[in-house]
C-alpha cells in the first residue's frame, strides 16, 4: 500500500508538472485560428473549401475530409490584417503556389497552409524594438515595386525559404541587432541600412531564401 501511495503521488507530481509547462517551440496562443477560404476557378459554391488553421503551428495539412476532390485552388481569402498565410501546393518543388492580393498562382491543388500574425498596421511603421533581440525568430517584410510579403526567420542560421517569385528591393523589419543574408535568384543581395526599419535590397530579385543570426555582443 505504502508503494502504491507513493507512486501514484510521483504519477500526480509528474501529471502536474506536465501540465504547467509550455511546449516547447510555441509561438502562439491555444485557440488562435485563421479561418482561410480556399476558391476554385468557377463560383460554385461545391468548388471552395474553408479550413481553420491553427496560428503559429506552421505548416497544417489540407486533409481529404477537407478538400475530397483536390479542388485546383485559384483564390483565396482570410483576415489579411490579422494573419500572413504560406500556401504549399502538388506542384510545390517546380511551381510553388505564391498569393498576391488573395490571387493564388498558379493555380494548382493546395496540399498544406501555414499561418502567422500579420504586422500590418501599427508595427509596419514602428521604430525597431531592441527587446525584439531577444526572440527565437524576426519578422520582415520584403518589397517589390507593386506588391510584397512577410517572412518570418528563425535566428538559428538557417536558411528561410520564401516560396514568392516576387522581384524584392526594399526590406522593412524591426529588429537592430540580429544579421541576415539575402539568397536570390542572382546570387546573395546586399542589404543597405537606410531609416531607421528599413534597408534597400541591391541588386532588386526574386529572393530564395533568408538566413539570420542574433548579433551576438562583445
Amino acid at each position: 500500500m505504502k508503494t502504491s501511495a507513493c507512486s501514484l503521488l510521483a504519477l500526480t507530481s509528474l501529471l502536474s508538472l506536465t501540465t504547467a509547462a509550455p511546449l516547447a517551440g510555441a509561438q502562439a496562443p491555444p485557440g488562435s485560428i485563421a479561418a482561410v477560404r480556399c476558391i476554385g476557378a468557377t463560383d460554385d459554391p461545391s468548388d471552395e473549401y474553408t479550413i481553420d488553421i491553427i496560428v503559429g503551428a506552421g505548416p497544417q495539412t489540407v486533409t481529404h475530409a477537407v478538400d475530397p476532390y483536390r479542388l485546383s485552388i485559384s483564390r483565396v481569402n482570410y483576415d489579411h490584417g490579422a494573419y500572413a498565410c504560406t500556401f504549399y501546393g502538388v506542384d510545390e518543388a517546380t511551381a510553388p503556389p505564391v498569393e498576391a492580393n488573395g490571387q493564388l498562382g498558379p493555380p494548382q491543388t493546395v496540399t498544406a497552409i501555414a499561418c502567422d500574425h500579420s504586422w500590418a498596421g501599427d508595427k509596419r511603421d514602428a521604430a525597431p524594438d531592441a527587446d525584439h533581440a531577444d526572440l527565437p525568430y524576426i519578422e520582415m517584410q520584403l518589397l517589390g515595386a507593386t506588391d510584397g510579403y512577410w517572412l518570418q526567420v528563425q535566428l538559428d542560421g538557417s536558411p528561410t525559404p520564401t516560396y514568392n517569385d516576387l522581384s524584392i528591393s526594399t526590406v522593412q523589419f524591426d529588429w537592430l541587432h540580429n544579421y541576415c543574408q539575402f539568397n536570390g535568384v542572382d546570387g546573395t543581395a546586399n542589404l543597405q541600412y537606410g531609416d531607421l526599419g528599413s534597408g534597400t535590397l541591391g541588386p532588386p530579385q526574386t529572393i530564395v531564401s533568408v538566413a539570420c543570426i542574433a548579433e551576438v555582443e562583445t
